[in-house]
């Protein structure tokens, strides 16, 4: 425990934090490359492994591949950006603990990586494969998800569809099986975000109302309550008015459409940005600001993207409130992987920076870096 302690503590520090939790803690200016095309990414999923798209649809992976969840046909670790397939047909990208999940622009399904706990939905015989796999002949899938060994779907009629590791019963397919090995539906609902985390999961349905399931050992369910896990969507509150979720180990994080962010459950590292390190069970406001444009949960910290185009991290033990890092005002998103931060500017493209050691980064080294990297663009 101490060991993991010191290495988010270290890794809080690669993405700016110091002894000072003001705004006047910033990163060192970055200069900014010559390249003809800066901003050639349009989205990118982080865990030990990296994965994303280019704004020509194709899709790039680097980082761990112990199970081939890079996709590139090896099972070698990659620290620089590699092609999976030759195309540019990809739409959507989610990646788990050792698994990814995909969406290409025909609408069809794809997994790769690890199959312990049934990702690939595919026989048991096949414990991991090392090129995408495509789920099922459907050509109508819109959003992916991925909890740590876990996959969520949705269809363009809104159907939510799940798959995996049911730790907690976090599939929320109403069975407590370890597993659930076929693609199910969750309920009858329409839903049009989905989060799933550890042992959590997170939803939005259209009317804008807020779910969730699984387990809720730190009130990371957010309903008030105390029971251990619901294998069952259960709404929180009333409001209808959710836009995006991101659930973690233990703790949730959610926009609203009126610019407000909310979090809830785990808080001994200040992740959920509330100014102290209590746990709480229902979603709280974080800071009085309702200029928030995006934000994602990391292991035990959380990064965010406000309107203006400022970036703020917070959590990990050292800053309990949203922190501004760096000068910058045209960040666009941001991500947090293991130990590690990946962000994408308006018109820069994507920059990388924390702890480094399986190449996740993404620069072509295992150097841990403290302040923004940039990712060139690549050809397909």
């Amino acid at each position: 425990m101490k060991n993991l302690i010191a290495l988010v503590l270290c890794f809080l520090l690669f993405i700016g934090c110091s002894k000072d939790s003001g705004t006047d803690d910033v990163l060192p200016d970055v200069v900014l490359p010559v390249e003809n095309n800066l901003h050639c990414w349009s989205s990118i999923s982080g865990s030990s492994h990296s994965v994303a798209i280019q704004s020509d649809g194709s899709l790039w992976a680097w980082g761990v591949n112990n199970d081939g969840e890079l996709g590139d046909g090896t099972y070698e670790q990659r620290n620089s950006p590699v092609q999976i397939q030759v195309g540019t047909t990809w739409k959507k990208v989610s990646v788990g603990r050792d698994h990814t999940l995909a969406i290409k622009s025909d609408g069809t399904l794809w997994a790769w990586g690890s199959n312990n706990d049934r990702q690939l939905n595919t026989d048991l015989v096949v414990r991991n494969l090392n090129t995408p796999l495509q789920i099922g002949t459907a050509n109508d899938w819109e959003f992916v998800s991925t909890g740590s060994f876990k996959c969520f779907a949705i269809k363009k009629d809104g159907s939510l569809w799940a798959w995996g590791s049911n730790v907690g019963g976090s599939l929320g397919v109403g069975v407590d099986d370890p597993i659930v090995t076929n693609v199910t539906q969750v309920g009858t609902s329409k839903w049009k975000y989905i989060s799933g985390g550890e042992r959590h999961t997170l939803g939005i349905q259209t009317d804008g109302s807020l779910w969730a399931w699984g387990g809720n050992n730190r009130g990371e369910l957010g309903n008030g309550g105390t029971e251990l896990y619901t294998n069952l969507p259960v709404k929180i509150g009333n409001a209808s008015n959710w836009i995006s979720v991101s659930a973690s180990f233990d703790f949730s994080l959610a926009l609203k459409s009126d610019g407000t962010i909310w979090g809830w459950g785990k808080n001994d590292g200040g992740q959920l940005g509330i100014g102290n390190k209590e746990d709480v069970n229902k979603p709280i406001q974080i800071g009085k600001d309702a200029n928030w444009k995006s934000l994602a949960a990391g292991f035990v910290s959380a990064v965010g993207v406000k309107n203006d185009g400022t970036l703020w991290v917070w959590g990990g033990g050292i800053n309990s409130i949203p922190t501004r890092k760096g000068t910058d005002v045209n960040w666009d998103f941001a991500t947090s992987g293991w130990y590690y931060v990946a962000a994408i500017k308006k018109d820069s493209g994507l920059w990388t920076w924390g702890y480094n050691f399986l190449g996740q980064l993404g620069d072509g080294t295992i150097i841990d870096k403290d302040s923004p990297t940039y990712i060139s663009c690549k050809s397909s």
